[in-house]
């Protein structure tokens, strides 16, 4: 060989990059695909800049709002009260699903179902009072809940001026085209809501708008409370009047109050390496009956589980009394906990954390963005690693995912901030010599050239062909 395959000089590793010890690289992760999503999606493949031994060096370290149309629909309570002030104007009922957000977010459908439709609020004598030409009409003719389970209010109002700023309490928003959006500080309540908009010209005018009453007969909101437990789960919270009888997936769930909670446990689909964004969705049935009045609606979301996946060790080390290192990859600037240690990882998603002083037994290796949800990897640090009894020991059947127990000659090896990574020459099994596997130990370890090694570990696949190793012997 004109070169050395270890010939590369070795990169400066950021501070910031590692507590110690670099990742090995692959490429970014990417989509799976959804049952209900698709977020992007990137091959992972390992690259080596110079050297079949080369590890790269990590640094430590992953919109608007989409909303629904109202939709009209029959299963809303009418309001039966006698008209007092103030007064509804007779609008159409309907009800309102809750604001999805973009397909890079997770998709909530929330749902507040309003009663008696949306109307102005009047004085009445012998009918409604004419309007004062200094009186304007502001309507809410959207009403929606957004990812963060926050309402939202669509308002219009035809006769402001351009830039007219609307105002609900501390909450401000300007109008353009007669339109404008705006949050209120608090959730609106069951029944009757009676908002009060100030509105205030460009040129500093206040204007008078008479106020605007919101019904609601019960609200489902469906969030990620849980995204960032060791187990993710989803919550559904139905709200309604007090002694409601509240159905969730078909499960009579809630209490005297009228408040009913059920939540969706993700931690089978959130457990064990997965180099690609996993999408998960549910939609669950939602029975409300109030009054003797049944209505019905569902409580849907989506979201992707964080990708994460290690270059080393192996899913089962032998321990060999070093400093042990973990590298992986995960999404972009994610959170990475082992072992109680919380690191960031790089703009690449490369992370990497030695431990000092390890002892037999379980190692969890988490890691989470604000907007996805946490994945966990459990590694299992023993002192002997026993033999499963499916080996592939042929280098011709080695397969990404194989566990493969084989010996071959070390062509050169070196140990890389802790990581041991060797690269061999193998004869059994090899139809196309030469045949070259490269070795990835978590401990430091001295193979000498020319020696001859027999290795337990997990293939990964890669060019050439990367065993995680669970031993050597």
């Amino acid at each position: 060989m004109a070169q050395t395959m270890l010939g590369m000089p070795t990169p400066t590793i950021p501070h910031s990059a590692q507590m110690r010890a670099a990742a090995p690289p692959a490429a970014t992760p990417q989509a799976e695909a959804p049952p209900a999503a698709t977020p992007r999606a990137a091959t992972p493949q390992a690259k080596f800049a110079g050297t079949l031994l080369g590890i790269a060096r990590p640094g430590i370290a992953p919109n608007p709002d989409r909303t629904q149309n109202l939709a009209h629909s029959s299963s809303v309570a009418e309001s039966k009260e006698s008209p007092t002030t103030p007064v509804e104007i007779a609008a159409p009922s309907f009800n309102v699903i809750g604001a999805p957000f973009p397909t890079s977010r997770p998709l909530w459908k929330n749902a507040a179902f309003l009663a008696g439709g949306v109307g102005l609020a009047a004085a009445i004598g012998g009918g409604i009072a004419l309007l004062r030409p200094s009186t304007l009409d502001v309507q809410v003719h959207q009403f929606t809940i957004d990812d963060e389970g926050n309402d939202e209010l669509k308002v219009s109002c035809p006769q402001c001026p351009e830039g007219t700023q609307l105002i609900l309490g501390k909450v401000k928003s300007t109008i353009h085209k007669g339109e404008a959006s705006l949050q209120p500080s608090a959730p609106l309540k069951l029944g009757k809501n009676e908002l009060k908009f100030r509105l205030i010209a460009p040129d500093g005018e206040e204007l008078r708008a008479r106020p605007v009453v919101v019904p609601v007969a019960f609200r489902v909101n469906a969030n990620w409370n849980g995204r960032h437990a060791d187990a993710p789960y989803a919550e559904i919270v139905v709200s309604a009047p007090p002694k409601s009888i509240i159905q969730i997936d078909g499960k009579q769930i809630g209490s005297e109050s009228g408040t009913a909670k059920h939540t969706v446990s993700f931690a089978k689909e959130a457990t064990g390496e997965n180099e690609k964004l996993r999408s998960v969705a549910v939609d669950l049935p939602v029975t409300v009956k109030i009054d003797k009045k049944t209505r019905r609606t569902s409580a849907a979301l989506s979201g992707v589980i964080t990708p994460l996946s290690l270059s080393s060790p192996a899913s089962h080390h032998q321990l060999a009394g070093k400093p042990l290192t973990i590298n992986g990859r995960t999404s972009a600037d994610a959170e990475v906990e082992i072992a109680g240690k919380k690191i960031q990882a790089d703009s690449q998603g490369l992370f990497s954390l030695t431990l000092e002083s390890v002892q037999p037994g379980p190692l969890l290796v988490r890691a989470h963005t604000p907007r996805t949800l946490t994945r966990t990897v459990q590694l299992h640090l023993v002192k002997r690693v026993k033999f499963p009894k499916k080996l592939v020991t042929r280098f011709k059947n080695i397969k990404k995912g194989a566990l493969v127990n084989i010996s071959g000659n070390v062509l050169e090896s070196r140990v890389s901030n802790g990581t041991t990574v060797a690269l061999l020459e193998v004869d059994k099994g090899c139809s196309a010599p030469p045949c070259l596997l490269r070795a990835v130990y978590g401990e430091p370890v001295a193979l000498r050239p020319n020696r001859r090694v027999r290795i337990l570990g997990e293939a990964t696949g890669g060019s050439p062909l990367t065993l995680r190793v669970r031993r050597f012997h």
